[in-house]
Order: C-alpha cells, then sequence, then structure tokens
C-alpha cells in the first residue's frame, strides 16, 4: 500500500515539476501553470492524505526550483500555490465561521504576496524600478478570491461527479 502511494507521488510530483517547467517558459503562462500544479497536491490531499500531500509538495517545489531557468514560478509554488490546497484543506476543517475563515486566509495570502515581492525585488529580480504595490496588493487578493472560489469549484466537481467515475480509489488499495 505505501509502495503505491509513494510510488504515485513520485509520477505526481514529476507532472507537478513538468507543469511548472512549461508554464517557465512563457512569462504569460508561468502563473497558469504554477495553479495547475497546485491541483496536483489538491488531488493528493483527497486521496491520499496525509503525508503524501506535503511530500508531493516538497518535492515538486524543491526540484522544480533547482530546474527552472526562472525561478519566479517555483517560488510562487513554493511560498503559495503548492501548500494554499493543503492549508485551505485544513482551515476549512477547523474555521467554521465564514468571515473568520476568509480573514485568515486573506492575511495568509498577503502576509506570502509580501513575502514573494521582497525576494523577487531583492534577490530573483533585482531592478531598478519600483512596482506599484498598492496595484498588485488589490489585483493580488481579487486574484486569490477567484482563485479560491474555483479551487472549490473543482474540488467539489472531483468529489461529486468524478471521483465516483475514475474509481482512483480502488488502485491505492
Amino acid at each position: 500500500m505505501k509502495t503505491k502511494k509513494l510510488a504515485l507521488c513520485a509520477m505526481l510530483s514529476a507532472l507537478g515539476c513538468t507543469l511548472l517547467l512549461v508554464g517557465s517558459f512563457s512569462e504569460l503562462f508561468d502563473l497558469t501553470f504554477t495553479c495547475a500544479a497546485s491541483l496536483i497536491v489538491v488531488f493528493t490531499v483527497i486521496e491520499l492524505k496525509r503525508p503524501y500531500p506535503l511530500l508531493v509538495y516538497f518535492v515538486t517545489g524543491t526540484i522544480s526550483f533547482f530546474i527552472l531557468p526562472i525561478k519566479f514560478s517555483a517560488l510562487v509554488y513554493l511560498l503559495f500555490a503548492g501548500i494554499y490546497p493543503i492549508i485551505k484543506g485544513f482551515l476549512e476543517r477547523h474555521i467554521h465561521h465564514v468571515l473568520l475563515l476568509w480573514f485568515v486566509k486573506l492575511l495568509y495570502f498577503n502576509a506570502v504576496l509580501t513575502a514573494i515581492l521582497i525576494i523577487a525585488k531583492y534577490i530573483l529580480l533585482p531592478t531598478e524600478e519600483d512596482i506599484m504595490p498598492i496595484f498588485l496588493y488589490v489585483i493580488g487578493n481579487l486574484t486569490f478570491v477567484l482563485f479560491d472560489y474555483a479551487l472549490t469549484k473543482l474540488i467539489s466537481l472531483y468529489l461529486f461527479k468524478l471521483r465516483a467515475k475514475l474509481r482512483i480509489g480502488r488502485l491505492l488499495k
């Protein structure tokens, strides 16, 4: 049983690295493919449970940080997109008040966005240009809310329509 799960984690990590690599070839689609790679972690959270999602997240993030020609996608994956499905599941299981839940999610996102902007500006992409952080925070928060909503809808689609048809659970027994 553990061997099958570890082998599946290895394949999912390879798929995640491939998605991040393909996304890094285009600055237009780098964040799109980063979000697509986060769906692999969502699948792992649903089908394999703990500790496998953390393993897929860590392996995918670490390997992609070393192989990607442009490190920005790996940074976003490591600090946000890869770990967020795990955090989302934890928060939604433990916080039942909707306003408090969204406050914590937005607090987390803004902390991560700040870290990404600092690392990108001073380490990965040092430039003389000053980006407009207020604009980035407004657009970032709107995008995050849409991302969270889309993630919820995709999880529901998988759980209620696709999971029974795919019968993946029988493969892991």
